[in-house]
């Protein structure tokens, strides 16, 4: 798949005021290895523009997949990053 997420469904997620996308891939961009010359990483701005944050190559997605959750992640505080691993758990919220 050479684009995990499209940049209307970034807009949609951030009108609907969502917090976190969790991904498990590289990122909601286009992979790496096939972004153009100049690329501009489109779905990037417009979710933390929108103060939506990414959280990308985690595991066990699939049993939380539609359900609104309860998520703890603790990133690494790194002096002049844009980003870090960091540790990623969430668990069902009560409805």
């Amino acid at each position: 798949m050479d684009k995990p997420f499209s940049e209307d469904a970034a807009e949609w997620l951030a009108e609907r005021k969502v917090k976190l996308l969790g991904l498990d891939t590289l990122g909601p961009d286009i992979a790496p290895p096939r972004q153009p010359p100049g690329f501009s990483f489109p779905v990037h701005k417009i979710l933390l523009s929108r103060q939506v944050l990414i959280a990308e190559n985690l595991a066990a997605l699939v049993p939380l997949s539609g359900l609104r959750v309860f998520v703890v992640a603790l990133p690494l505080n790194l002096y002049g990053g844009d980003g870090s691993p960091a540790r990623v758990v969430a668990a069902p919220m009560d409805t």
